[in-house]
């Protein structure tokens, strides 16, 4: 894929996500506790309502748009002007710019997720969400 120019032109591969969590090979437990019931019930019930207020906006043709509120449209715009600066030419992303620069609209498709999951009927994204987001931003 990455030799196909259209694919490549089109940026289809720079939209990935990647994560390489910390090994906890030779530190892993055989047997280990469960998942709190609890956990495991607000998880599903979770993802089920987002689910369905999905299906419902698909099936009536409309869509939902949230907003930043202040503190978090403040942690946007200071982690996109760090990573910004990241990927011009002397930075120490340059070379991975068309991938990092897909970053931007995921960061905020993120904390929009994480909102609607605390609140299916949520407005806006809040600071705590848009921290959550970009923690998960490493470079």
């Amino acid at each position: 894929m990455a030799k196909n120019s259209e694919m490549a032109g089109r940026g289809f591969l720079d939209r990935f996500l990647f994560a390489q969590p910390v090994s906890t090979v030779g530190a892993r437990k055989y047997e280990t506790a469960p998942v709190p019931e609890n956990v495991s019930d607000y998880w599903h019930a979770g993802v089920r309502s987002r689910v369905l207020a999905s299906l419902k906006l698909l099936m009536a043709g409309d869509y939902r748009t949230l907003a930043l509120s202040s503190d978090s449209y403040i942690l946007y715009k200071s982690w996109w002007n760090t990573k910004e600066s990241r990927i011009g030419t002397k930075g120490d992303l340059a070379s991975l710019q068309g991938w990092v620069s897909k970053h931007e609209g995921m960061m905020l498709r993120i904390a929009a997720l994480f909102a609607l999951f605390e609140n299916p009927q949520a407005e806006e994204v809040e600071a705590g969400q848009m921290e959550a987001a970009l923690s998960l931003w490493e470079c």
